[in-house]
């Protein structure tokens, strides 16, 4: 039994004492030092030495407060300076007594976000039981006549089952159980267990199936034939700092993978797609997927034109474009500097035996010289031929054109001539067939102004005198003008004769135009 306490503290010492304290103190006034603190309080009361009274009456203050709060309230209120312990208790503002979870200091339970510091220990307004509240509760104590060793349908509402009904009820229950576990165990699907699931299975959901990585390392479906051999898969796995997800065949025997077609992704979100290597192939039906090793492999035959190596394209390829260009970079070349060595740019034409028909090729030499060329061979005639037109800047800046062996000096054909043919061509009929035979001149006349004009028996020339003011006086050379004059009317010299004169090969036709057009003369003289 608990004595009915007598005694209290009727106020708290020094409660009236001035905490301002002069200099120096007044006599016979009462004073307390607020400023006193742990370093003062662990010191304590030194032996033989007098203390100064208002840290004394400080200290009987802090501790008749504590002892106030004690009585008054049974359990201490909250304060902020107060450092409490993990379970320690204290009496909020709010009138509820919380419980400390963990040790803190300053954190106010009124106001702890969260209640991670604090949590409510009673509450007396909800949970204060009442005499009224215990003797109703008292009255739903348990009861012999109430309590049933059975559970059933029968079972009523203020029953209660003994220890051994309800243990009873779980060991039917788990009876049951288990025989409807075992009845469907074949056509269940556990999550902890390795189980072989048969006929077709739809997933049907807005959520995605996700498969979590074993150890972080990789998560793979397998694909077997008789479970346990696998045919091949799918995997996705963390390799250094990519994710690569991997379709791939395995061996027969399943014990290693033959090849794989993989998509990886590195942190940075770059992509990168790999496949085993085809079989060279030219068939355009053929579906393997071509990787960029095979492609860039000059070696194998798959109807791709590589950037280097030896290869031999068929087809018409046909470059097109609004202004298409096609062209050769010789990476020693420059146009500004004589090369060490001769270098070129060539464009060839070969027959089916790989020998060259023909090339079209821009050249450097080391002397300065730049040329672009159209070469042509043929050995048809028995003996290797070759013919070429050249486009040429030498290296003082000259710019001219070339071509090979001149046609013959009695060549009148469309070939191209060149200046050693026009110079031994004229030398030739310089030195042969300029002697005019005067005696053998022929009057042309007549001829001349004909339809059919006059056939030159042999090299010669052709001398025409008119005089008619106001024309327009024509020698044509086979149709083609090589002489004219105009003769003004009115003119001081209208009146004067004029001389045209033309040179004319054998079998060459001389026209003169007859619109009105009188002649003095007209006569052919032969060469000799």
């Amino acid at each position: 039994m608990v004595d009915t306490r007598t005694v209290t503290l009727p106020a708290i010492w020094a409660d009236d004492a001035i905490t301002e304290i002069p200099t120096p103190p007044i006599a016979n006034t009462t004073y307390r030092n607020t400023d006193l603190g742990s370093t003062e309080l662990l010191q304590g009361w030194p032996y033989q030495k007098i203390v100064d009274s208002a840290d004394f009456n400080q200290t009987l203050w802090l501790i008749s407060n504590l002892v106030k709060s004690c009585e008054q309230y049974g359990i201490m209120p909250w304060c902020a300076s107060t450092t409490y312990k993990q379970n320690g208790i204290c009496l909020a503002s709010n009138g509820i007594f919380y419980w400390a979870k963990k040790d803190n200091t300053g954190v106010n339970p009124v106001t702890d976000s969260g209640m991670t510091n604090w949590g409510v220990f009673l509450d007396p307004g909800d949970n204060f039981v009442t005499e009224t509240v215990l003797t109703s509760q008292i009255n739903l104590c348990e009861k012999l006549a109430n309590k049933t060793q059975t559970l059933s349908s029968s079972s009523t509402s203020t029953q209660y089952p003994s220890a051994k009904a309800v243990y009873d009820n779980i060991n039917n229950l788990q009876t049951s159980l288990q025989s409807a576990i075992s009845a469907i165990q074949a056509n269940y699907v556990t999550t902890n267990t390795e189980q072989t699931i048969k006929g077709t299975k739809v997933f049907n959901s807005a959520s995605p199936i996700k498969l979590g990585k074993a150890g972080g390392t990789y998560t793979e479906i397998q694909y077997t034939s008789d479970g346990s051999a696998r045919l091949g898969g799918l995997r996705n796995i963390r390799e250094g700092n990519s994710d690569n997800m991997q379709m791939y065949v395995a061996s027969k025997d399943g014990a290693s993978i033959l090849g794989s077609i993989q998509l990886n992704r590195d942190d940075n979100n770059g992509i990168l797609a790999s496949a085993p290597h085809p079989a060279a192939s030219t068939n355009y039906n053929n579906p393997a997927i071509m990787t960029a090793g095979r492609a860039a492999d000059p070696s194998q035959n798959f109807n791709l034109l590589h950037r280097s190596g030896n290869e031999s394209i068929t087809g018409v390829k046909t470059v097109e474009n609004n202004n298409p260009e096609f062209g050769f970079k010789n990476t020693l070349a420059d146009i500004s500097n004589k090369p060490s060595a001769l270098t070129n740019s060539t464009l060839f034409f070969l027959d089916k035996n790989g020998l060259y028909t023909g090339e079209i090729r821009n050249e450097f030499s080391t002397t300065g010289y730049s040329e672009t060329a159209i070469y042509t061979n043929s050995k048809t005639s028995g003996t290797a031929k070759t013919s070429y037109i050249k486009v040429v800047v030498n290296e003082n800046g000259e710019v001219y054109a070339t071509c090979p062996t001149p046609p013959r000096a009695d060549d009148n054909s469309t070939k191209i001539s060149n200046t050693q043919w026009v110079n031994s061509r004229i030398t030739s009929i310089m030195n042969t067939n300029l002697k005019p035979d005067v005696s053998a001149a022929v009057d042309i006349k007549s001829a001349l102004i004909s339809d059919s004009g006059y056939t030159a028996p042999s090299n010669g020339y052709v001398s025409v005198q008119t005089n008619n003011n106001g024309r327009n006086i024509d020698i044509l050379v086979n149709d083609v003008k090589v002489a004219g004059c105009h003769q003004y009317s009115g003119d001081s010299h209208g009146s004067e004769n004029k001389q045209l004169f033309t040179i004319v090969g054998q079998g060459q036709v001389v026209k003169a135009n007859t619109n009105n057009i009188s002649y003095n003369l007209a006569i052919f003289v032969p060469y000799v």
